[in-house]
Order: structure tokens, then C-alpha cells, then sequence
């Protein structure tokens, strides 16, 4: 997809996540390397975690432990603008 996108000239945002510590530390370093990898690799804008901001912060996180509340998604937009808004020009 990236390929696709980027033979196409579209600008483009990869933005990175993790996962839950039951994967194993070995496992998870190895997923997150992935998103650096392919935004080297691909020349993209690149937000290593976006949930990087949500960490301990309550009400951002819904009881599944996985998905943003509208709190949360607030708070990856402002996240992600930074890095978004140059694409934007």
C-alpha cells in the first residue's frame, strides 16, 4: 500500500502503535521497528506511537483497554497535527 501511495506522489502519514505487554518485550520491539522501518524506507512523515500522550491519563482509553475515547481522540489529533500540517501545504 505504501508503495502504491508513494508511486502515486500522495504524502503520507505513517503513524505508529504498540502492543499490550503480553506479547512479550522481544515481540513488541519487534512490531514497533516495523513502522520506523517502513517510514524510512517509504520517505514518510512518521508518529512513532500515537497513543504516546494518552499514558495515565484517565478517561482516554474506553473499558476495552485498547480503543480512544473522544477524550483520547482529541489528544491523538493533537498528536498527529504537528506532523500532519506540513503535508497539508
Amino acid at each position: 500500500m505504501l508503495t502504491s501511495l508513494e508511486s502515486a506522489h500522495i504524502k503520507i502519514l505513517l503513524a505508529g502503535i504498540t502492543l499490550p505487554p503480553n506479547y512479550g518485550k522481544e515481540y513488541i520491539q519487534q512490531f514497533e521497528q516495523i513502522f520506523s522501518d517502513l517510514a524510512k524506507k517509504h520517505h514518510t512523515a512518521f508518529v512513532p506511537m500515537i497513543y504516546k500522550d494518552l499514558v495515565g491519563v484517565p478517561g482516554t482509553i474506553q473499558a476495552d483497554g485498547i480503543h480512544p475515547t473522544a477524550k483520547g481522540s482529541e489528544i491523538i489529533a493533537k498528536t498527529l497535527l504537528p506532523v500532519l500540517e506540513p503535508l497539508l501545504k
